[in-house]
């Protein structure tokens, strides 16, 4: 899937936690800029729904995505606001196999052996694990993979710039997700315009020369 291949080239997918109109326009047009035409948008205040059908209006070449997605009902709301991938923070098998069926990219997240085991018996290969250090970083991951060696992850959770090295080094990551790109992770104020490009570059450049080393 096309929306996969962009995200494995970058590394990165880069999380909005802010709503306001100015804030949300920047940010995407930070990533389109960057060369990271992806961006998903957590459904977790009164004006996410707002902010991620005016995003996807005004960037309908960047994949708008939407975050924190709990059932279907949310889930046809926001692709019918514009959402191109969906995003949830558990394994919701009737929200995952409403996405197959409308051929719309989902990322479930998935901790233990059996969450995983479901998402394969459905088809998936690319899973979000979260809270990434809280639920055992790279050294989890690496246990978990065995039994599945086509599952690779998306790690998000408080992820920071800093922690790229650790991270993206695993070779069942695919990619990290985060808001370090627009805000500090314990201040959502957003970043200055040329601030948010300059973080976003550096981290696919530096998740690119990482890679070099498998």
């Amino acid at each position: 899937m096309e929306f996969f291949k962009t995200i494995e080239k970058t590394g990165i997918v880069p999380i909005l936690p802010f709503f306001k109109k100015e804030d949300v326009s920047l940010a995407c047009k930070a990533a389109r800029e960057s060369g990271v035409p992806v961006v998903e948008i957590l459904q977790r205040g009164k004006d996410s729904e707002k902010a991620l059908e005016a995003a996807a209006k005004e960037f309908p070449d960047v994949s708008i995505g939407a975050g924190s997605v709990l059932d279907i009902e949310q889930c046809k709301r926001l692709l019918d606001k514009g959402a191109s991938f969906i995003v949830s923070p558990g394994f919701n098998e009737k929200l995952v196999s409403f996405c197959l069926e409308k051929k719309v990219p989902v990322i479930p997240g998935t901790i233990t052996p059996s969450e995983i085991q479901m998402a394969v018996n459905l088809g998936l290969t690319i899973l979000k694990f979260f809270p990434f250090f809280q639920m055992g970083g790279t050294e989890m991951i690496s246990i978990i993979s065995g039994p599945f060696p086509n599952v690779r992850f998306i790690a998000t959770g408080c992820l920071e710039f800093k922690h790229l090295n650790e991270i993206m080094s695993c070779n069942k990551i695919f990619a990290s997700g985060g808001v370090w790109m627009f805000c500090d992770e314990d201040n959502p104020q957003r970043k200055e315009y040329n601030d948010m490009v300059k973080i976003l570059r550096d981290s696919v450049e530096l998740i690119q020369k990482i890679r070099k080393k498998f």
